[in-house]
C-alpha cells in the first residue's frame, strides 16, 4: 500500500487550492498568547502579532484557548483567571481584545475550552470547589490533584460546564466554540501503572500491553461518587462502555442545542482523537468519545480530529480512508470536517517540509474542508507564515457554507473606486441596507469583466456592518494594467450574496521600458539608479530585470574572459545577445546594483572566482563552481522545494579535461578532479512543486546521461499576472517565457534530464531596498565561510 501511494503522490497532478473555499487555522495555546510578566500593553501587542502572522499566512480563522485546567482567560463569573495571568484580573479582558482584533483582520475566532480536564485543581476551579466531582477508580479513590478530571457522568458537572460554555457564547462575538478534552480521562492509578510496568519487564509486548490497558479497566478513573464501580452498570445501560460514551455525548448534544437557541451561527466543533475506533490509542474504546456519532447526528457542526500520529502523506491518506466509512452520513449532509496537523511532530521529527505534501494529499478527499495546525508556537519558530502564503496557501479563501441551519444569502453590497495616489486606489464597499448585524465582505479581483466567486482571486475579507475602503497598491511593473473588482456580503453562516456591481481600475502610471538589448549603456545606468530606489526585494528585481531581457537573441559565445579567452570573444559585458548562464549572471548583477559601474563589478564577482577575469577563473560549472562561489548571494533550496522527493546524484568534475579541450596547456592553479554530490528534484515531481518555487529562483536542469557534468541548462523562474513561467535563453527562440507546467512537460518528454536543482537569493539579503556594493562582497563571502566552519566544528 505504501509503495503504491508513494508512486501516486509523485505522479499525480497537483490540486493546490481547487477553489476559494477552505478553512485554515492554528490552535493558539494560553502560554503562546499571554505572559504574566509582560506589562499588559505588551500582551495586547502580542495578541496583534499573533493575528498578523495568521493573516499573513492566508489563513482565515484562529482557535484561541480561553479555558484550561478549570480556569479562565476571559472575565468569567464561574472561574478564576488562570496561572498565565497569575490567577488575577489583568485589568482588561484579553479574550475580548482578541475577538475584536481577529475580526478587524477578517479572521474567524473560535473560543477553545478544555472541558473535563482540571489538572492542578487551582483555587476556584471546579475540582477545588467540588472535590466530589472528581473522577474515581473502582475502589472509590479520587484522582490526584495534579491530574484531576471531573466526571462527565455527573449531571451537575455537565450542567456546570454548559453554563460556563454558554457564558462565553453569550458574552463574546465568537464564530465558533471549540471543545478539547471532551472525553473521559486516560489516567491509571499509581498501583496499576506499576503493575503495567512490571508486565512489560516480564516480557509483555507493547501491543499486548496496549490491549491489556484498553480491555482491562482496572485502575482507570472511570467512576464517580454517584456511579461507583461496586454499584454496577448504571440503570438503563447494558455496559459501562455504553454509559461512558453516552455521558460525553449527552454533554455535547445539550450544549449544541443550547447554542442553537441563542446564537445558531456559532459553530460547535471538537478536537477529537485522530483514531476513531481502530488501534489502541483511540477515541471510541479508550476514552469513550463517539465523534462519528456527533458528526453524523449534527451534535457538532465541525469535526477537527487531531491527526498527530502521522507526519507523512501516506499516513494521512490512510487515516482519512479509515475515517470516511464511519462519518459518511455527516459527509452526505455537508458538515465540515477539517484535518488537524501536529506541526510540533513535524518539527521534532525533522520533516517540517512535509507540510505542503500532507495538505495536498488531504485535498484529494473531496469531503475535507480545510486544516488546523497545532500549534502557533511551532509555526512561529519556523517563521512559516509567509512561506505558507507563497506555497500551499497561496490564495486567500473563505469558509464553506453548509446550509444546514440557515441557507438564505444576504443582499449584495455596492462598491465604487477612486484614485488615492499614484498607483494607489481605494475600493469603497457599502454593506447592504438589509444587514442588521456584522457580516463578512469578500472582495474579488479578475483580469476580465466576468467575476467568478469560485475561481477569481480573493483580494481580502472584511468583517463588520459599516462602509469601509480597501486600498489597492500597484508597482510600476505590474504585468496587467486593467483589473475588475466586485464584492459579496456573507452572513455568519457563510451564505454568500450575489456579486455587487463591478468596477474597473486602469493603471495609468504603468512605466514602459525598452528591452535591455535596445537600450544604451547610459539608459541602463539610469534604469539601475531608478529601480534601486524602489522598495523591492532582490527577487522582485530579478523578476523585473529578467523580463527586460525577453526577445534578446541567443549566442553561445557571447561574453569574453579577457586576454586568456580561447573560445569566447570580447566584450566582457554583452547586452545585445546572451546564453543561459550569461542571462542569469546579468540579471543577478543588475538586481543587486544601483548603477552601471557597480553592476559591472558585481557581475565580475558573480562570473569569476574572486572577480579575477580569466578562462581558468571562470565559474564554468553551474553546480560545481557557479553556486559554490556565489553562496554569499544564493542558497541551494533544492531540498527545501523537493522535500521528501529530493534525490541526489554523484559525478566527477574535471576542470583539467574541460580546459584542455579549450586548448589550455598551463594547468597551474586549476582545481583538481573531484567527486561531488548534489540534490535535485525529479522531473516527475516538478509540476507538484510549482507553488514552492518562487519568482526569482534560478534553476539548473540536470543531465540524466552524463557522468562528468551536472547542469545542462540554466533558467529563471518568473511570475506574470499571478502565473509562473520559466524564463530562459534558448538557441532556437532567443530569450523567452514558457508557462511553468508546459515547460516541465516539454523537458520531461525528452527523457534527457533527471530533474532540477534550485537556487534562491539568500534570505538575509532579500530585503526591500537592499543594494550590494562590490566592496561589500568579500565581507559577505567571509561570513558564509565562517558559518560553514562553525557547522563543521
Amino acid at each position: 500500500m505504501v509503495t503504491i501511494l508513494t508512486l501516486f503522490l509523485i505522479s499525480y497532478q497537483p490540486i493546490y487550492e481547487l477553489n476559494n473555499e477552505e478553512f485554515r487555522a492554528v490552535w493558539v495555546i494560553t502560554w503562546e498568547q499571554l505572559d504574566p510578566v509582560w506589562p499588559h500593553p505588551y500582551n495586547r501587542d502580542r495578541i496583534c502579532e499573533i493575528l498578523d502572522n495568521i493573516k499573513a499566512a492566508n489563513m482565515n480563522a484562529v482557535i484561541w484557548q480561553v479555558r484550561q485546567n478549570g480556569t479562565a482567560y476571559y472575565r468569567s463569573s464561574y472561574e478564576p483567571f488562570g496561572k498565565y495571568m497569575l490567577y488575577s484580573d489583568p485589568g482588561y479582558d484579553p479574550f475580548a481584545y482578541a475577538v475584536e482584533q481577529a475580526h478587524a483582520r477578517g479572521l474567524e475566532i473560535h473560543a477553545w475550552m478544555n472541558v473535563f480536564e482540571c489538572r492542578g485543581a487551582a483555587i476556584g476551579s471546579p475540582a477545588y470547589e467540588h472535590p466530589e466531582w472528581v473522577c474515581r477508580d473502582e475502589n472509590g479513590n479520587p484522582m490526584p490533584d495534579r491530574i484531576a478530571a471531573i466526571s462527565p457522568g455527573l449531571s451537575e458537572v455537565r450542567e456546570y460546564l454548559i453554563n460556563v460554555a454558554m457564558e462565553i457564547v453569550r458574552n463574546y462575538d465568537i464564530d465558533g466554540l471549540h471543545l478539547d478534552y471532551v472525553r473521559w480521562n486516560e489516567f491509571t492509578t499509581p498501583e496499576r501503572t506499576e503493575q503495567l510496568k512490571q508486565l512489560m519487564k516480564e516480557g509483555l509486548t507493547p501491543t499486548d500491553m496496549m490491549y491489556e490497558f484498553v480491555h482491562n479497566k482496572k485502575g482507570r478513573y472511570l467512576y464517580d461518587v454517584e456511579h461507583p464501580y461496586k454499584a454496577g452498570v448504571p440503570e438503563g445501560f447494558d455496559t459501562w462502555e455504553d454509559w461512558w460514551r453516552w455521558s460525553v455525548t449527552e454533554f455535547v448534544r445539550v450544549l449544541h442545542d443550547s447554542i442553537q437557541a441563542v446564537k445558531p451561527w456559532v459553530r460547535l466543533s471538537a478536537a477529537v482523537l485522530g483514531k476513531y475506533d481502530w488501534d489502541t490509542w483511540q477515541a471510541y474504546g479508550r476514552v469513550f468519545q463517539d465523534a462519528a456519532l456527533w458528526f453524523n447526528n449534527g451534535y457538532v457542526d465541525q469535526l477537527m480530529p487531531m491527526h498527530y500520529h502521522w507526519t507523512t502523506p501516506d499516513g494521512f491518506y490512510d487515516a482519512l480512508t479509515r475515517w470516511e466509512p464511519s462519518i459518511q452520513p455527516g459527509i452526505n449532509e455537508g458538515r465540515l470536517y477539517t484535518v488537524g496537523l501536529g506541526s510540533y511532530k513535524f518539527s521534532l521529527n525533522g520533516v517540517w517540509a512535509n507540510h505542503p505534501w500532507v495538505v495536498e494529499t488531504c485535498r484529494g478527499f473531496t469531503w475535507v474542508d480545510g486544516f488546523q495546525f497545532f500549534s502557533y508556537r511551532w509555526w512561529d519558530d519556523h517563521q512559516y507564515w509567509v512561506e505558507a502564503s507563497k506555497t500551499f496557501f497561496m490564495r486567500k479563501t473563505k469558509i464553506r457554507a453548509t446550509g444546514l441551519i440557515d441557507s438564505i444569502p444576504p443582499e449584495p453590497p455596492t462598491i465604487s473606486v477612486s484614485k488615492l495616489a499614484p498607483l494607489t486606489y481605494g475600493i469603497k464597499v457599502t454593506p447592504p441596507d438589509e444587514i442588521a448585524a456584522n457580516c463578512w465582505v469578500v472582495i474579488y479581483r479578475s483580469p476580465d469583466s466576468i467575476i467568478d466567486v469560485d475561481e477569481d482571486e480573493i483580494v481580502d475579507i472584511y468583517f463588520g456592518d459599516t462602509t469601509f475602503t480597501h486600498v489597492e497598491r500597484f508597482n510600476s511593473y505590474t504585468a496587467q494594467n486593467k483589473y475588475f473588482y466586485a464584492a459579496t456580503a456573507i452572513d455568519r453562516y457563510w451564505n454568500e450574496s450575489p456579486i455587487s456591481n463591478i468596477v474597473q481600475i486602469n493603471i495609468t502610471e504603468m512605466m514602459q521600458y525598452k528591452p535591455i538589448y535596445k537600450m544604451t549603456y547610459d539608459e541602463i545606468d539610469k534604469l539601475l539608479k531608478e529601480i534601486s530606489k524602489k522598495q523591492w526585494t532582490i527577487s522582485e528585481r530579478i523578476n523585473f530585470y529578467s523580463e527586460r531581457f525577453l526577445g534578446m537573441p541567443y549566442k553561445f559565445e557571447c561574453v569574453g574572459d579577457g586576454p586568456y579567452a580561447m573560445v569566447e570573444n570580447w566584450p566582457l559585458v554583452n547586452l545585445r545577445e546572451t546564453n543561459c548562464m550569461a542571462l542569469c549572471e546579468h540579471v543577478l548583477a543588475m538586481a543587486i546594483s544601483d548603477c552601471w559601474e557597480n553592476f559591472f563589478n558585481n557581475l565580475l564577482q558573480i562570473r569569476y572566482k574572486d572577480g579575477i577575469i580569466g578562462i581558468k577563473t571562470r565559474n564554468h560549472y553551474t553546480m560545481a563552481d557557479w553556486l559554490p562561489e556565489n553562496r554569499w548571494l544564493l542558497d541551494d533550496v533544492t531540498r527545501r522545494i523537493g522535500g521528501k522527493y529530493t534525490r541526489t546524484v554523484t559525478r566527477t568534475i574535471s576542470h583539467r579535461k574541460f580546459l584542455k579541450n579549450k586548448g589550455i596547456e598551463d594547468m597551474q592553479y586549476v582545481k583538481p578532479d573531484r567527486q561531488l554530490t548534489i540534490d535535485y528534484v525529479p522531473m516527475d515531481v516538478l509540476v507538484m512543486v510549482e507553488d514552492s518555487v518562487k519568482a526569482g529562483d534560478i534553476g539548473a536542469l540536470i543531465y540524466a546521461n552524463r557522468d562528468d557534468i551536472f547542469s545542462a541548462h540554466m533558467v529563471i523562474v518568473a511570475e506574470k499576472g499571478g502565473r509562473k513561467y520559466i524564463r530562459e535563453a534558448t538557441r532556437r527562440k532567443g530569450t523567452v517565457d514558457t508557462p511553468y507546467e508546459e515547460w516541465v512537460n516539454t523537458m520531461k518528454a525528452t527523457n534527457k534530464y533527471l530533474g532540477m536543482a534550485f537556487m534562491r537569493v539568500r534570505d538575509e539579503l532579500n530585503k526591500p531596498g537592499k543594494i550590494i556594493l562590490p566592496w561589500e562582497i568579500h565581507k559577505l563571502k567571509a561570513r558564509v565561510d565562517e558559518d560553514r566552519r562553525e557547522l563543521l566544528r
